[in-house]
């Protein structure tokens, strides 16, 4: 089970684009609780003026894209580029949605303590692990299991299994396995 405030969704696509004006909207999507973003590549007399915008669920569940609130992002493909897209989509969200009550939502016992087996010493690693990376960005994603975080990275997002293995252990702090197997959660970095 994979936690990202209510839900976490990552979606990929990118078509084969040989022109040289391009505006497509839906390259990518990304879903925060009721807030997403959505990449539309738009190459216009060969200047990049894609962007990453804002949406939001109505609600009647339907997403609305707001054309207003956006930054400009330009996709650099080669190595890693999926995870910078996926970083800089879950970065927006964050900065840009107004979450209700904010600071409790984004919390660690927001995300963990309702799992029977989350522990104060689950609590404690994590403290630990913010202090030792300096983090004060939230935690953003909470995997259940290994076969969750492979899900996620390999099926979703097209990393093999190696890279996502190395991304675990990469030693920068986004990720950190909890004590006694109760899981992974990211943090946004």
């Amino acid at each position: 089970m994979r936690l990202m405030l209510e839900r976490n969704r990552f979606e990929l696509h990118f078509g084969i684009i040989n022109k040289t004006d391009v505006d497509m909207w839906g390259c990518a999507y990304c879903f925060m609780d009721d807030y997403g973003a959505e990449y539309n590549l738009c190459i216009e007399d060969g200047k990049d003026n894609s962007a990453i915008y804002l949406m939001r669920r109505d609600l009647s569940g339907n997403w609305d894209t707001d054309g207003s609130r956006f930054i400009p992002y330009k996709v650099t493909f080669g190595k890693g580029w999926k995870k910078e897209l996926r970083k800089a989509m879950e970065k927006f969200i964050i900065e840009n949605a107004d979450f209700e009550q904010e600071s409790d939502k984004l919390t660690i016992s927001h995300y963990l303590s309702h799992f029977k087996d989350y522990s104060e010493n689950d609590d404690i690693c994590l403290k630990r692990h913010r202090k030792r990376y300096n983090l004060t960005d939230p935690i953003i994603a909470y995997y259940r299991t290994w076969d969750d975080f492979v899900e996620d990275w390999c099926d979703n997002t097209g990393f093999t299994n190696s890279e996502a293995r190395k991304m675990l252990h990469g030693g920068k702090g986004e990720f950190k396995q909890l004590p006694n197997g109760h899981g992974i959660v990211r943090f946004l970095v």
